[in-house]
């Protein structure tokens, strides 16, 4: 299973939106996340969207963005979880020939208000800011 090997970011005046995506066997995005991060310190992951294309779809980045954009602005406007992916995760991921394990398994909504983070989303958050300090020295 490949994971994008660097996250797109977008600063924004109040929050930063760190994207990464899922890939299935044949090198293809299949899932987009969304993550909306308090830009002071500690960077709190205050909601999460996911995208995840259909089958049947020629799948985007760009697309992928939006929906998974859209949708954590949706969890910071209600500060609710909403679209519940637990019935169909499992039968998703297979469908699109994407590894079912365990960072998969932490996306209970597609608009999450305070998500659980799966190790690889820490390390990615830390990762960005560190960055974006040396950068700014």
């Amino acid at each position: 299973m490949k994971k994008e090997s660097h996250a797109k970011f977008v600063i924004d005046n109040t929050f930063k939106f760190v994207f990464y995506y899922r890939r299935n066997i044949y090198n293809k995005p299949v899932v987009c996340v969304c993550l909306v991060v308090s830009p002071q310190k500690p960077h709190n992951v205050i909601t999460r969207g996911i995208a995840i294309c259909n089958d049947k779809d020629n799948c985007s980045k760009k697309i992928g963005r939006s929906i998974s954009k859209g949708r954590a602005i949706k969890a910071f406007v209600t500060t609710e979880n909403s679209g519940s992916t637990y019935e169909y995760n499992e039968k998703i991921m297979a469908l699109r020939n994407v590894q079912y394990d365990d960072e998969i398994r932490t996306f209970a909504f597609k608009s999450e208000f305070k998500p659980c983070l799966s190790s690889y989303e820490d390390d990615l958050i830390k990762k960005v800011f560190k960055l974006e300090e040396k950068v700014n020295e």
